[in-house]
């Protein structure tokens, strides 16, 4: 009885052990994908990626971090993004004069030192409360600076409601904002960054755009997800091939359309003409510039340049902002702009030597002279 019994113990362990081996091999088989996406993910490090935004948001930006920031002059300044300071209270008092006479009559700005009177949104919605005794002291992006006993402090656009100069007159926030990205109304407040050279201040206004780099960063828990959905969709198709056999061949089609960019046609006085296609590339948010391209048809027609900006394919586009440049160059010279912006007077150009598609095939017969084939 003894010997049997120990026998009857080996059979169940050896069963116990089968059985554990048959379960890890079918969990591992149906779980592979999400166990390959974690490793991969937590060994892979994503490429430091460049992104580039408007001048005006560099206040979106972390503090110490690495710039490169392109200038309107079309100057370059590479340092890191310290903090705020405000403009002297005399300088500041000069260039918003200036902007409150050229603007006179287009939109409602106070003076520096007028009673501004705004009621703030609090936590109770049935209430508001009122500021009062408040002067103005000048404009961030989306704040306004007020004086009250001596202090200056920012408020933001979005909290205040009614605002309303002393004598009646109301605040258009969302005009003046509009007017604070193009810089015709000028900020009360100066970037400081530090270069190799010692710091430098620069008023926000003053900036074409900004470009940095996003850190490193690792992705085991992206990897595992992917790999999780990987199996899951491997999982159904399984299960659905096991209880629904195919009786017949199926054929598909694909359809999909590939996106590209926004298209800017030109007015030439007769007729619109394609004249570019603008930030190619930029599919996330993450990759978005600013483009400056040539517009070889544009004409001025009965004193206006007319341009078209268009979505003509299968994606969204989102655009933040929208302007024509003109440059005065010599005769005989063309003015060209580089990647970042610059601008580059070049004159006898050349057609190129050679040219060449990724499979070593000579292509110079399709570049070698415009054709205004795209």
């Amino acid at each position: 009885m003894k010997k049997t019994s120990i026998k009857t113990k080996k059979e169940r362990l050896i069963f116990s052990s089968a059985s554990f081996i048959l379960i890890a091999i079918i969990a591992l088989l149906f779980s592979g994908c999400s166990v390959i996406g974690w490793f991969y993910g937590k060994s892979t490090k994503r490429y430091k990626t460049e992104v580039q935004i408007s001048g005006w948001e560099i206040n979106k930006i972390d503090k110490i971090q690495e710039l490169k920031l392109i200038l309107r002059n079309s100057d370059t300044i590479v340092g890191k993004n310290l903090h705020n300071e405000f403009i002297p209270e005399n300088e500041y008092a000069q260039l918003y004069n200036v902007a409150y006479e050229r603007l006179f009559g287009e939109v409602k700005i106070p003076k520096i030192g007028d009673t501004i009177r705004i009621s703030s949104r609090t936590n109770n919605f049935n209430s508001d409360q009122y500021l009062e005794n408040l002067t103005f002291a000048g404009f961030d992006y989306n704040s306004i600076y007020l004086n009250g006993n001596n202090q200056i402090k920012p408020y933001s656009f979005i909290s205040l409601k009614n605002p309303q100069i002393k004598s009646g007159s109301k605040l258009d926030f969302q005009h003046i904002q509009q007017l604070l990205q193009t810089g015709e109304i000028p900020l009360k407040i100066l970037r400081v960054i530090e270069t190799n050279s010692g710091l430098k201040r620069l008023n926000p206004n003053e900036i074409q755009y900004v470009s940095y780099t996003i850190p490193e960063k690792k992705y085991a828990k992206e990897g595992f997800l992917i790999g999780l959905g990987a199996d899951i969709l491997v999982l159904s198709i399984a299960l659905v091939s096991a209880n629904n056999p195919p009786q017949q061949q199926s054929v598909f089609r694909n359809d999909f359309i590939g996106g590209s960019c926004p298209y800017i046609y030109s007015y030439d006085g007769k007729n619109y003409h394609l004249d570019s296609e603008t930030f190619g590339g930029s599919i996330f948010k993450a990759a978005q510039r600013t483009d400056v391209d040539n517009l070889d048809y544009l004409k001025e027609h009965k004193g206006y340049y007319q341009l078209r900006l268009t979505n003509e394919l299968d994606e969204t586009q989102y655009v933040d902002e929208f302007k024509l440049l003109i440059a005065d160059h010599p005769k005989g010279t063309q003015v060209i702009p580089s990647f970042d912006g610059k601008l580059h007077v070049l004159n006898t150009l050349k057609s190129p030597e050679r040219a060449t598609d990724k499979d070593g095939n000579n292509v110079l017969h399709l570049i070698k002279s415009k054709d205004d084939n795209v």
